[in-house]
């Protein structure tokens, strides 16, 4: 199951061509998605950002991106995801946004990070609005990665190019800083501007303008390693991963690395769940030949309590432990924890990585409310604010992190994965 819930009527009529309101969406959308009508009054600073607060910018930007939609012909299904994103890319801002000291003791107003914190929000709402997971996906890879452009730029590398365009369409990415520059009032906005066509060029002369990377790997592998799909998964994840740090720069390389794991290697699979999404459930159903380390259940058997945190240190270092001992003996193991923080998943994938395990994140994406009905109804129940914590700290996790990730519906259903031939279920 996919999504049973329609296109909302609002984003149904973009997809067939009307024309955005910034206004009109935002009362329309304003129930799914609640950061968006307080996108009014959130300030922004002055120098970068004359036209006003961001529910001003975004108007703006909403416009232009309409404009560039219909310059550069996209299809209805790319124009959505390039409004959507127009729409959300600042919502972040809502969360993030403060007054601090820059180096001359001057006050501005910044958003730290408010680019990441907007994914991580819009990753548990957007299925409100009966988007498929492509579309989603789409929106999440502008929101999270619009401000990645000098960076990459600067970088200059096939390998930077490349490790951004797997997590975002690059042409769409270009489109939306276009429309966010053009968006603005500040005094470098033609410099700005000069960067992105700087990036477009560059993503051009890679090969990712609009275009996936790495399907000639994978076909290359498929060919040339034989075995399982898991080993070919595997091949083409570490070959990613040393491409991406400058260690390889052809798949035959990647195919050449993967000769010690032909005789075998251990598989770890990390579930991110909020609580009440039924990862335990699905993880014993659908994965019944991996070993589970749960920490809850050594919660249980170290203190007698599963929902006890008293013990924490004792269980995370018993839980390593028998991590480490399965990796060494080369097990299918599954870390059944909520993993919903970046620091938690990379202590844990990092282990794996160094064991030369076959790295995979399922990753669901159950709506708050969801979570927070069905723990009601469970016999030893969550506090309902430690699951409305477990939201507003959530990092909803990148490509990067694993060599495979699959991303679950509320009900345990596949929406989409990549890095995949096969994990049962």
């Amino acid at each position: 199951m996919i999504t049973t819930t329609p296109l909302h009527p609002a984003l149904a009529a973009l997809k067939a061509g009307a024309t955005p309101d910034a206004a009109q969406l935002i009362v329309a959308l304003g129930a799914a998605l609640p950061l968006l009508p307080r996108l009014a009054g959130t300030p922004q600073e002055p120098e970068w950002h004359g036209e006003g607060d961001v529910a001003v910018h975004t108007a703006l930007v909403l416009r232009e991106a309409d404009t560039l939609a219909a310059k550069h012909g996209l299809s209805p299904e790319r124009r959505l995801i390039l409004l959507l994103g127009a729409l959300l890319h600042d919502v972040g801002k809502v969360l993030t946004t403060r007054e601090e000291q820059d180096d001359h003791g001057q006050t501005r107003i910044v958003s730290p990070r408010h680019a990441e914190r907007g994914r991580s929000e819009l990753a548990y709402r957007l299925s409100a609005l009966g988007l498929d997971w492509p579309t989603t996906w789409g929106v999440l890879g502008l929101v999270g990665h619009h401000h990645q452009l000098t960076r990459t730029v600067e970088n200059g590398s096939a390998a930077a190019y490349w490790r951004l365009a797997r997590q975002v369409d690059l042409e769409l990415l270009t489109l939306l800083e276009r429309a966010d520059l053009r968006g603005r009032i500040t005094a470098d906005q033609q410099e700005k501007l000069e960067w992105v066509e700087l990036f477009a060029l560059g993503a051009q002369e890679h090969g990712v303008y609009g275009d996936a990377p790495y399907a000639g790997w994978a076909e290359h592998i498929a060919g040339h390693v034989p075995g399982t799909d898991n080993l070919r998964d595997l091949t083409l994840g570490r070959g990613i991963q040393a491409f991406e740090e400058g260690l390889i720069t052809t798949p035959d390389e990647a195919v050449a690395r993967s000769h010690p794991a032909r005789a075998g290697f251990p598989e770890l699979v990390v579930t991110v769940a909020p609580s009440g999404s039924g990862k335990s459930t699905f993880v014993r159903e659908h994965l019944p030949e991996h070993e589970i380390i749960s920490l809850d259940a050594l919660r249980l058997e170290l203190g007698g309590d599963a929902g006890s945190q008293k013990l924490n240190g004792q269980v995370m270092q018993l839980a390593r432990e028998r991590l480490k001992e399965a990796l060494r003996r080369h097990r299918k193991v599954v870390w059944d924890a909520t993993s919903l923080r970046k620091d938690f998943r990379r202590a844990v994938l990092g282990l794996g990585h160094d064991y030369g395990a076959l790295t995979t994140l399922l990753v669901w994406t159950t709506p708050e409310h969801v979570a927070q009905r069905r723990n009601a109804a469970r016999t030893r129940s969550v506090p309902a604010a430690a699951i409305a914590a477990q939201y507003d700290s959530a990092e909803f996790p990148h490509l990067t992190e694993a060599h495979r990730t699959r991303w679950l519906d509320a009900e345990g259903s596949a929406l989409g994965e990549v890095g995949f031939g096969d994990l049962g279920g």
